[in-house]
Formats: structure tokens, C-alpha cells, sequence
């Protein structure tokens, strides 16, 4: 029935973490429609087994590149900690999967490049990355705001002439506001602007790179524009109705009931087109944020906002110049997450945590200098 010639080509996802089941079938459908190599191709199913309805599935694939096995030499799966001296060696197993081709090729390639993005040798960075479709799906992964893409799920091939290329959107049940409670996804974040504590992707250490940075504003900006926007909102009501319909879909709720997920960006949503008309609002205004942030990188400062409750934090990125006062105003997301405001201001350490608190959110206070510089 989806042209898949063994039982193991294909895997059954529960996706236990996102119970609207939207999100991993909205970034398949993107990554396909902005031409990501080996884009799965993604399915719902009712599965019943000996008669007994088990629930609504998704049915995907990690193995479209077995088609054009000739293209490569190597597949993996890649979540890099960056730590010198070390840099990936140490982490190996923990931190690769190498799905197809040699180990020790797969890791030589990941150290070469580690040690330059870690001594910021962008010329020999080009020879070992295809850049363009690293920015691609780092576009992509940036716009739906997958916070995942700190962790792991990241996947790459290394073509015949040694180059790392980007693969596979995959794993974004952590997206568009389903994810850990001190992530909140909002148009006005870059998601990689920090490290995290947890792990991080090589993207903190890519966009300090002004032509990756610029590769990324024109993917976002090329890849989503308007009739895509159109074509992804369309697919999102289209998947809307197909889980709507399902046997074990009580309509008039989405949301999972674990404490950690959704985030408070969607957590008052109750129905499911509540989460559409969000969403369909939130595309153009996510995507025009990053293509400015990305072309206009040094004119942003990458703050952390703590809730008066101080039971919240979250990291935004403010133009310089503009008054933090005016800027949570007039953000609907950040009212979203704290209704009862934001009091305090704060810098990140480079491990994604709070480090010294600035002071009170005050009308006089105005950035001039980035994070980084104040840190």
C-alpha cells in the first residue's frame, strides 16, 4: 500500500510525545516540498491486530537514500558535542549512528570537521560541508522551531567526494511548541542563538559563520515563501480532519496530558482548529523574523526574560535599540507563556543557562550590545 517491498523497510511511529500526531507529518510534507534529500514520505494508518484496534499510526521511513546508494559513502545520525580538546572522539558512541558505510571513515570526517568549526576556519569548513543543504534543513528546522535539533535526530550523508550533506527531516514531535517546559518556541527566538546543557548540534557553531547565517536567510526566505506557507497550512487542516476522524480522537481536545508537553506557547488551546488558526498565523510572521535575524544578525541581542512568578524564563532575541518593555508589549507569544508578565532580565551562559540576572525590566533599559559581548 506505500510501495515499501519488506516489513523493514518501513517503521510504525506512535508518536507517543506529540499526541495531535501533526507534527512529524508536517515536516515529512516540508522537507519534500523544499526538495531535503531522502525525505520520507509519511502516512496515518488505523492499526488493528487480530481484530483488536491498537490506534492511529504514522507510517514513515528512515531509508529512501537505500535508492541512490551510489551517491554516498557513508549514512549517520548525528547529535556532536563539541568539547575541546577531545572535540568528537570521546563521544563517539554515544553521539553517532552510523547507518551505512565505514565507522572509522564516518568518524575521521566528523572530527576533521569539528576541529574547524571549533577553531572558526570557515574557508575549510566549505571543503567538508555542503553548506546549502545544511542551511536548508537547518531552515527548516528553525521554522517549525524544533527544539530537538539540540539533541539528536540530526541525519547526514558524505558523498563520494567527502563532503557532509543534510538529510531527513525527522523526530519534530518536539516542534511548534511541544517540547520540554523551559523551551518555548516563539517567532521571536532562534533556537540555536545559545548552546544547550543538554547537548548541542554543530549550528551554534555555524551561525557565527556570516555566509552560513546568509545561506539561511535565503533558504528561509526562497523555501517558505507564500505558496508554500499556503500549501503547509492546507496540509496541516487536511491532516486536522484526517485525526479528527480517527477511532481514538476525542475532537474536541489535542493536547497530551504528560506535564512536560505541550509548552505553554500551546497550552491553551483545547480544540484542535484552535491549533490551526495559531499556526497558520504564526508561519508568515516565524519565517520573516528569521530572514531578518539571519541577515541582520549583529543588530539582534539574545537575551533571557525571567517571569515575575520567576517560575518561567525565556530566551528572545531583541533588535538593538528597542526597549525590552516595548518588545514583551508587544509579543503575543511571550504574553502567552507568563499572563503575569516578565520582571527580570538575564544573560546565558554558554551552556544555555541563566547566568547573573541584569536587573529589573525597567523602561530606560535599551540593549546595545549582544549577549555575547555583555557575557
Amino acid at each position: 500500500m506505500f510501495q515499501f517491498e519488506n516489513i523493514s523497510d518501513f517503521c510504525l511511529l506512535a508518536e507517543y510525545s506529540d499526541e495531535s500526531k501533526l507534527r512529524n507529518s508536517l515536516a515529512c510534507f516540508a522537507g519534500e516540498k523544499v526538495g531535503i534529500d531522502f525525505t520520507s514520505p509519511y502516512s496515518y494508518v488505523n492499526l488493528f491486530a487480530n481484530g483488536e484496534y491498537l490506534g492511529l499510526y504514522g507510517v514513515a521511513t528512515k531509508k529512501e537514500y537505500e535508492k541512490q546508494a551510489d551517491s554516498y559513502q557513508a549514512v549517520f545520525e548525528c547529535a556532536a558535542v563539541i568539547q575541546p580538546p577531545t572535540f568528537y572522539s570521546a563521544f563517539y558512541e554515544q553521539f553517532i549512528q552510523v547507518m551505512e558505510g565505514d565507522t572509522s571513515f564516518t568518524e575521521d570526517v566528523v572530527n576533521y570537521l569539528e576541529f574547524l568549526l571549533y577553531n572558526k576556519k570557515w574557508e575549510e569548513c566549505e571543503q567538508v560541508i555542503d553548506i546549502e543543504s545544511i542551511a536548508k534543513l537547518y531552515a527548516l528546522e528553525e521554522f517549525l522551531c524544533n527544539v530537538d535539533l539540540s539533541y539528536a535526530s540530526q541525519y547526514f550523508y558524505i558523498d563520494q567526494g567527502e563532503r557532509i550533506h543534510a538529510m531527513l527531516p525527522w523526530e519534530f514531535d518536539f516542534s511548534m511548541g511541544s517540547a520540554l517546559t523551559h523551551f518555548n518556541p516563539s517567532q521571536e527566538r532562534c533556537i540555536m542563538a545559545y548552546r544547550n546543557l543538554l547537548g548541542n548540534s554543530w549550528y551554534p557553531e555555524l551561525i557565527q559563520w556570516e555566509k552560513f547565517r546568509l545561506c539561511v536567510a535565503e533558504a528561509v526566505e526562497e523555501m517558505l515563501d507564500d505558496e508554500v506557507i499556503s500549501a503547509l497550512s492546507d496540509k496541516l487542516r487536511t491532516d486536522i480532519g484526517m485525526i479528527a476522524g480517527s477511532r481514538e480522537c476525542d475532537a474536541r481536545r489535542w493536547k497530551t496530558s504528560k506535564p512536560y508537553n505541550p509548552s505553554p506557547i500551546t497550552s491553551g488551546m483545547e480544540t484542535l482548529p484552535e491549533f490551526y488558526d495559531f499556526f497558520v498565523d504564526f508561519f508568515p510572521k516565524r519565517r520573516d523574523f528569521l530572514v531578518d535575524y539571519f541577515r541582520n544578525y549583529d543588530e539582534y541581542c539574545c537575551v533571557t526574560l525571567v517571569a515575575s512568578d520567576g517560575t518561567w524564563y525565556s530566551n528572545v532575541c531583541i533588535p538593538k535599540g528597542q526597549r525590552p518593555v516595548d518588545f514583551i508589549e508587544e509579543s503575543e507569544f511571550l504574553s502567552r507563556i507568563s499572563p503575569g508578565g516578565w520582571s527580570k532580565l538575564a544573560l546565558m551562559t554558554a551552556d544555555g543557562i541563566p547566568m547573573a540576572d541584569i536587573g529589573a525590566i525597567t523602561e530606560d533599559i535599551t540593549f546595545v550590545v549582544t549577549a555575547d559581548d555583555a557575557a
